[in-house]
């Protein structure tokens, strides 16, 4: 061996150690691989995150062992495209723990060319983004769900509305929507307080949730108020109706049982209550977006006066 050869062969060495030195500082995960996407190289913010060493990957692929139960099966395939086109990748995506944890993996993708613009290495960077999709995740229950009986709030229930025109304009299906309210609330605020007034909400809640199909919506619109969203019935008013009608009365007569609570007193220890309750439930159907979602919404809340009117314990549909 010359010394010329000798001496590139050391500079090439040192290159490379410095190289790594700079990857290893990096805080966050960097994963080189090879033309075919087989791992080479990687760092040891990487370890540090998915528990992994270059070793275990002998001769495979990141998603080999990084991909889960899941793991999101059409941002796989967009990776995998990024790697056949060459082309640069970046999302969220979630990924797997050597121990099988899931984590949430700001995923980056990007090849590398030769002077040629020949293919030579891909390098991958991630970041575990975990804690900062739980903040988004508690951000938007906070925004779109009540607090008190976990149902969607006013906010996402609008939503589901409108969604539910453009699905009757489409289907040509008739859908409905119940306005329900309890019928002695402040009763039951003054003779046992706030406490057991909560705990009459969230049983309501549950009563009215069991009483649905899975393509239907129940949400707290406020205070005593809850709004039920029905999708996808028939194209007949009258058969529609009655299907609404049949549901409606079975939510009524599941509200209308007895309710137990106990409660905790710190003087006198437990306390079991009982009573009744009932609800008054107004009805409107919906054809399309003929009607804006807000007359629909009114429309309901007509009807439920009028059975509050009767006497509560009934439903009561809008009549035109």
């Amino acid at each position: 061996m010359d010394a010329v050869t000798s001496g590139l062969k050391v500079r090439a060495l040192l290159g490379r150690r410095a190289l790594d030195n700079a990857i290893n500082m990096l805080g966050q995960g960097v994963v080189i691989s090879d033309e075919n996407g087989i791992i080479i190289s990687v760092n040891e913010a990487f370890t540090s995150i998915t528990g992994y060493v270059l070793n275990d990957f002998d001769g495979k692929g990141y998603g080999e062992l990084f991909n889960g139960p899941k793991t999101n099966k059409n941002t796989i395939a967009k990776i995998d495209l990024a790697y056949m086109d060459l082309s640069h990748f970046s999302g969220e995506i979630l990924h797997y723990r050597k121990g099988g944890a899931a984590f949430w993996n700001e995923l980056s993708i990007s090849p590398i060319f030769n002077k040629q613009g020949d293919i030579c290495n891909f390098i991958m960077t991630i970041r575990d983004i975990s804690d900062r999709i739980k903040i988004d995740d508690k951000t938007k229950k906070l925004a779109f769900f009540d607090q008190l009986t976990n149902l969607p709030n006013r906010n996402l229930c609008l939503d589901r509305l409108n969604q539910a025109l453009v699905q009757s304009k489409r289907s040509a299906l008739y859908g409905a929507l119940l306005f329900i309210d309890i019928d002695n609330l402040k009763f039951i605020n003054d003779q046992y307080g706030h406490e057991v007034g909560d705990l009459l909400l969230a049983e309501f809640a549950k009563r009215i949730s069991n009483g649905l199909r899975a393509k239907d919506t129940s949400s707290r619109f406020g205070g005593d108020e809850f709004v039920v969203i029905l999708n996808e019935f028939t194209n007949n008013y009258s058969q529609t109706a009655s299907q609404v009608s049949s549901i409606a009365n079975k939510i009524l007569s599941s509200l209308s049982n007895k309710y137990t609570f106990t409660i905790c007193h710190v003087t006198r220890g437990e306390t079991s209550i009982q009573f009744e309750s009932s609800a008054s439930i107004g009805a409107s159907l919906f054809l399309g977006n003929q009607i804006k979602s807000s007359n629909i919404i009114k429309r309901a809340d007509m009807a439920m006066y009028e059975a509050k009117k009767m006497g509560g314990n009934q439903v009561r549909f809008y009549a035109p």
